[in-house]
């Protein structure tokens, strides 16, 4: 029983064990590892999912897989440490392991930035200096929002926001085309994501989080906390561009 990894205290709990018949357990750390990793992702025209050690895509025109990699990278608390452990084969053989430190949901999103074969750290660092206000998740808000200094134009401000994708994707009112045009969507459109992405993944167990982005003049708001106390949104968070879900 040591050999299978069954520590047992007393010898006789192994009779009462085999006399139940239901056992009731934490299902996070027990059943499951407590770690996620993204299948599926909606560009705003083609839903691309993948299983396994497939190839991950997004098919997400050019110049927004990069605000799609800065917005995941820098609105974020979440972090990867790369180890190497070694296996008990006798050779001394090591394996290199990914140990995602933080929130789960966030550690999900930054290994897919990396299966894109694209490195988050090198991004964030570049953002260190930029990074106006942040406003972290809570369960009132289900959005997490980060403002930066836009990298182009010193007059705006470059708003990073992610959350529940019922929440984040009816603060938008454009999205990306798949020519990389960006193309209006009003509340039916919205409705119609909501029906043909959003329940279809939440149908499979996938929990569904919008990304998104808003350029914005400086002199816009005066206090970039200034929102509403009913909602708990910020005045700035509207009128945003869905990069996907």
């Amino acid at each position: 029983m040591l050999e299978d990894q069954n520590w047992v205290r007393r010898l006789a709990a192994c009779e009462t064990m085999g006399g139940a018949q239901e056992i009731c357990s934490d299902k996070t750390g027990t059943l499951t590892k407590n770690r996620m990793t993204v299948q599926a992702y909606w560009n705003g025209t083609k839903l691309v999912e993948w299983d396994g050690d497939a190839l991950v895509t997004n098919e997400l025109p050019g110049a927004y897989q990069q605000l799609l990699a800065d917005s995941i990278a820098v609105n974020s608390t979440g972090d990867l440490a790369h180890k190497q452990i070694v296996i008990k084969d006798g050779k001394g053989t090591t394996k290199d392991i990914i140990e995602p430190v933080g929130n789960p949901t966030e550690c999900a999103l930054l290994q897919y930035l990396e299966k894109l074969q694209i490195k988050y750290k090198p991004i964030r660092s570049s953002y260190d200096s930029r990074i106006v206000h942040k406003m972290p998740f809570t369960s009132d808000r289900k959005m997490m929002t980060t403002i930066v200094k836009h990298p182009d134009d010193p007059n705006k401000l470059r708003l990073f926001c992610k959350g529940a994708s019922e929440r984040v994707l009816r603060l938008c009112s454009q999205m990306v085309s798949a020519s990389g045009q960006l193309v209006a969507i009003d509340n039916r459109a919205i409705g119609q994501i909501e029906r043909d992405i959003i329940q279809n993944l939440a149908s499979q167990a996938l929990r569904t989080i919008c990304i998104a982005y808003r350029d914005f003049d400086i002199n816009e708001v005066h206090d970039l906390n200034e929102g509403d106390q009913k909602t708990g949104l910020l005045r700035v968070e509207h009128d945003m561009v869905c990069l996907g879900i």
